[in-house]
């Protein structure tokens, strides 16, 4: 038996080019052979071989055979195990204890029967809410101040700075403990205040003055010195 004569394309130098003809010619690229002529490497397709869509075409059908057969087949156990649960839902169903099945609770006659056997499941407890611990203490309770602060009316933050003023003009002043106790702001709030607010109610010619006493500070309310000069009155001030 004589074999099929197979007649080749040209012969190309480059392979690339080999199968971007072949491709073109609507052949598998992957049977581009590789020989030698004069001693030069060559390249060329089979011009008789299988398209490539109808290689593709064959190819897709071996592997649908393949995965035919080798597709697992159902046990004959999981088989009998599905037909004696069918049974026993057709006779629970049967029965009078239907409230039991359309509850959703059990799901075969079998479930129904084994559950006298279980003990009966534990409401479950919530677990108790577990404490708010901050470390930031300090900061909670600050926050929680300010807020009451900025929520006070502006008429009452006016009484506070007219009180801290009247502690000032006292002899000798006050210090900044006596402030935060009248107030009830800490030392660093106070000192701002009396910077800021306080200085404000001030008549023409007053000053605040700061001392130092055993490390604690002392503010008060004095005349200023300039207006103790000769020349100078208040109403010029």
């Amino acid at each position: 038996m004589t074999k099929p004569s197979v007649s080749w394309s040209q012969d190309y130098t480059v392979k690339s080019n080999a199968r971007r003809a072949a491709r073109a010619a609507g052949i598998d690229p992957s049977t581009v052979s590789t020989f030698v002529k004069a001693g030069q490497k060559l390249y060329r397709y089979p011009l008789n071989a299988l398209p490539t869509l109808v290689r593709a075409a064959n190819e897709a059908a071996k592997k649908k055979a393949d995965k035919a057969k080798t597709r697992k087949t159902p046990k004959p156990a999981a088989i009998d195990k599905n037909r004696r649960n069918q049974a026993d839902d057709f006779a629970f169903e049967r029965s009078g204890n239907s409230s039991a099945k359309t509850s959703g609770k059990f799901k075969s006659n079998t479930d129904y029967i084994q559950s006298f056997n279980k003990p009966a499941e534990a409401p479950k407890e919530a677990p108790p809410p577990k404490p708010r611990t901050s470390p930031r203490t300090g900061w909670a309770k600050a926050s929680a101040k300010k807020a009451v602060n900025d929520a006070a009316p502006k008429a009452d933050r006016g009484l506070k700075f007219t009180a801290v003023a009247a502690l000032l003009r006292r002899p000798g002043g006050a210090s900044i403990t006596e402030v935060c106790a009248a107030t009830g702001w800490k030392p660093h709030s106070a000192r701002a205040r009396i910077s800021v607010d306080v200085s404000k109610l001030l008549a023409v010619g007053d000053e605040i003055i700061r001392r130092r006493e055993d490390g604690v500070s002392h503010y008060a309310i004095v005349r200023s010195k300039q207006m103790e000069l000769p020349g100078v009155s208040q109403e010029g001030a």
